[in-house]
């Protein structure tokens, strides 16, 4: 359970200052497999653009063009899902 406001230092009450932390990786934990699965997507539709094809064509290793270039713009749109799923963690309240 998430206390619902305040500061409380950890030598005053040692239970309550781990419990967002724990929470917050109990909910992370759970939506790996979404967010696994959009990546994988992401990185599907990014190896058939252009700019891959030109990265292939200059003789670039396959990791070098997977992790530099389209590992890169795949990432955009894990940030912004998981900047959804904070602001729902933070707005939503627990009892």
């Amino acid at each position: 359970m998430v206390p619902n406001g305040g500061y409380v230092s950890l030598t005053q009450n040692r239970g309550s200052g781990a419990a967002p932390l724990l929470s917050l990786a109990h909910v992370g934990e759970s939506l790996r497999g979404i967010y696994a699965r959009v990546l994988r997507g992401e990185l599907i539709n990014n190896m058939n653009e252009d700019y891959i094809r030109t990265a292939r064509a200059k003789g670039l290793s396959e990791r070098r063009i997977l992790y530099r270039h389209a590992l890169r713009c795949s990432l955009i749109s894990i940030v912004s899902l998981f900047g959804l799923d904070v602001g729902v963690l933070v707005a939503v309240p627990r009892c």
